[in-house]
């Protein structure tokens, strides 16, 4: 039972964080008109926001392997949860700017720090489909965060990132109910050798990491992948810039492209059927 509390909390944050991710992008048009800024200067926003949970996802992850990570995915949720909170609190372009960029130092740890443990949790025949679950998660926050900013925040942007914040702040604390899994407990040949996994990763291995050619082909299909995520981001400007070339109020082209955007989202759904696969 402690083990599925845990998973359910562990999922619900990773949805979280990336709703939150994706609520900025989708309300460009509103607090555009609100702060007086360009769409151009949001977009500057959202590419450092997205840049930094890059840059900051690998040294969660090195952490994680470190120490843990109970803990870090603790401390990441409430650095996002404070930024999201400045976010809604910004009164200007520059404070809405340091408070999502502080954010999204709280948003890598998640992301990096998930993988491990959900593997720790599900054992190697069943983990591409875990794997799945954990990926769809992902994808229907940003999917929940998209609708809730779009239809929320048309006539007020603050108030999805506050509900967000809020929530997020909630599930943290609930996250320290949760059991943290030992390293390699899923693993059947692992099991007793609990004395070889308490060496650390050092800095100076990561370069060999780097050159295994696995991981190449996996970050190379990862950097291809995210280039087609980060257009995706922009899909919702695009509907609602053109509604308001049509005619109508900023209001409603808010609301009508945050719905079209949510229907590219519901892809997402094919991940688990990629996951049986991969366990086949």
């Amino acid at each position: 039972m402690q083990k599925l509390w845990t998973i359910g909390i562990f999922v619900v944050l990773a949805s979280l964080d990336n709703a939150a991710i994706m609520m900025i992008p989708s309300m460009i048009l509103p607090i555009s008109a609100d702060l007086g800024v360009s769409e151009a200067a949001l977009g500057g926003l959202t590419a450092a926001v997205i840049l930094v949970t890059a840059v900051t996802a690998g040294l969660w992850g090195y952490l994680g392997d470190r120490t843990g990570r109970k803990n870090l995915l603790f401390w990441g949720t409430i650095i996002w949860v404070v930024g999201v909170f400045g976010a809604a609190s910004s009164g200007t372009y520059g404070a809405l700017f340091a408070a999502m960029v502080g954010a999204a130092i709280g948003f890598g740890s998640i992301t990096s720090v998930g993988f491990s443990v959900v593997s720790d949790f599900v054992p190697p025949h069943r983990r591409g489909v875990a794997l799945s679950f954990w990926g769809l998660s992902q994808g229907a926050g940003g999917l929940l965060g998209g609708l809730a900013a779009s239809q929320l925040g048309a006539n007020d942007w603050r108030r999805p990132l506050w509900i967000i914040a809020a929530t997020g702040f909630g599930f943290a604390v609930l996250f320290l109910t949760s059991q943290d899994p030992a390293r390699g407990q899923a693993d059947p040949e692992l099991v007793g050798r609990a004395h070889e996994l308490e060496e650390k990763i050092q800095l100076d291995q990561l370069p060999e990491l780097i050159r295994r050619r696995s991981n190449v082909w996996l970050i190379s299909k990862g950097l291809v992948a995210q280039l087609a995520y980060g257009s995706l981001l922009w899909v919702p400007l695009l509907y609602q810039t053109k509604i308001v070339e049509l005619g109508y109020s900023i209001e409603t082209a808010t609301r009508a492209g945050g719905l079209y955007f949510s229907f590219l989202q519901l892809a997402a759904i094919s991940s688990i059927a990629a996951g049986w696969l991969g366990d086949g």
